[in-house]
């Protein structure tokens, strides 16, 4: 069928791109990109004790890279605030990002050692969850500053 997208990915990425572009269109002077550039966070320039962002992106099977879940759907710990979802751009909706706030306060040059984040007990179906995770070799992603750091559930 003409004009019918065959490829899903392909045609969302094409479709974001024609969007970008057409958002970006708009004229704006460099003044208010730089002041929109800072509001969304993207400057990575921190003084001493500043807080520095860790979004909490996706988990999943390492098997199956394609399959993904948002990092809450393991019974991790929630910010007291509640999570909130960072604006994503176009490579992170792509890659399936879903930048949620997470409860750790990292500052810039600011050592942390033995610090607890929350009180939490673990129900008989959180610790199911947790030890299939870890059965299953489950990954987590976040990212520091926009620095991808990836790691295994359950392991150090």
């Amino acid at each position: 069928m003409a004009g019918v997208c065959k490829h899903t990915v392909w045609c969302l990425a094409s479709w974001l791109l024609c969007a970008s572009l057409l958002a970006l269109g708009k004229s704006e002077s460099v003044e208010q990109l730089g002041h929109r550039r800072r509001l969304l966070g993207n400057d990575h320039r921190y003084q001493l004790k500043d807080p520095v962002p860790l979004y909490a992106a996706k988990v999943g099977p390492f098997a199956n890279p394609s399959e993904t879940y948002e990092y809450y759907k393991l019974p991790y710990c929630k910010p007291k605030e509640g999570v909130r979802y960072k604006t994503l751009g176009m490579g992170e909706v792509v890659d399936a990002n879903r930048m949620a706030t997470t409860p750790y306060a990292l500052n810039f040059m600011v050592d942390r050692k033995d610090e607890k984040v929350c009180d939490k007990t673990l129900t008989d179906e959180d610790m199911v969850i947790f030890r299939k995770a870890v059965m299953d070799d489950w990954y987590f992603q976040m990212y520091y500053d926009d620095l991808p750091v990836w790691g295994f559930i359950g392991k150090v």
